[in-house]
């Protein structure tokens, strides 16, 4: 309990303002005390903490990895970090019951047009793109990315994830990260091949964007790539479903006039 505890008051990052800091502190603290007995006023109270712009919000999983950035970030402006999510698909365990589009990936190549999550085709990639459109000028300080996948059968062994920020046929290529699924082709995910005997019920992956691992025991930082497009771009190879992605992002904002509209006339 007491690591728990730990790890969630981490998210209640110290400003300069007091009041805002103990006001999210007590809240995380409350959450883990009660959340997990089922408390529903806890929960309720969950909800309200902090100023954090979260989509979606699941108030039975408060202390996931996913939530907790993997380091501290500190706002300059003397502002609290915050955050924002940006889901694709639906977390439904690969069900069809319903439609799922992914989101095109401008540029991308053909075998890319009419992705979809939970789809059921072999030698079909999939492509989806997250993007921010922020009123204001925010820096990107930490980000994950949650992706659920499955094998759909014979020739998943070597499908590969791609990451872009944004997707790109030419360089610089240092936008982009790539790597195996499963064993059996170099560096990869999993420690298995990556098939329906192994994974048939689908996985879930966490990626970290700013130290995503390498073949020689480096990592590339997409945060840079992420601050300048607000865009991620998720690719898939061609024979593993995709269920749902979420991207998670903490920023601070620290300029307080908003980025113009290019819509909008400018004030005389």
């Amino acid at each position: 309990m007491r690591t728990l505890e730990n790890a969630l008051i981490q998210q209640a990052w110290r400003t300069e303002k007091p009041s805002k800091w103990l006001y999210t502190t007590v809240g995380l603290v409350f959450s883990v005390l009660f959340l997990s007995s089922g408390n529903v006023a806890a929960q309720e109270m969950m909800k309200e903490v902090g100023e954090e712009e979260i989509s979606p919000y699941d108030p039975l999983d408060p202390i996931d990895p996913f939530d907790i950035p993997d380091k501290r970030c500190q706002c300059l402006c003397g502002d609290q970090v915050q955050t924002y999510s940006i889901v694709g698909g639906v977390n439904d365990n690969y069900s069809t019951s319903n439609s799922e589009p992914a989101t095109p990936v401008p540029g991308g190549p053909p075998a890319w047009a009419g992705s979809i999550f939970d789809q059921t085709q072999k030698d079909k990639a999939f492509a989806h793109r997250f993007k921010k459109n922020p009123k204001r000028c925010i820096q990107i300080c930490d980000a994950k990315l949650k992706v659920g996948v499955k094998p759909l059968g014979a020739g998943s062994t070597n499908d590969r994830i791609y990451l872009y920020s944004p997707y790109s046929a030419s360089p610089p290529f240092m936008r982009r990260w790539a790597t195996n699924l499963g064993s059996g082709s170099g560096p990869s995910l999993v420690t298995n091949p990556w098939n329906t005997s192994n994974y048939g019920g689908g996985t879930t992956f966490i990626f970290n964007l700013g130290a995503l691992p390498t073949p020689v025991n480096g990592t590339t930082n997409l945060i840079p790539a992420l601050n300048t497009s607000y865009i991620l771009d998720l690719v898939v190879q061609d024979d593993t479903s995709v269920d749902y992605a979420t991207l998670r992002v903490w920023y601070c904002e620290c300029n307080p006039n908003p980025i113009p509209d290019p819509s909008t006339p400018p004030t005389q």
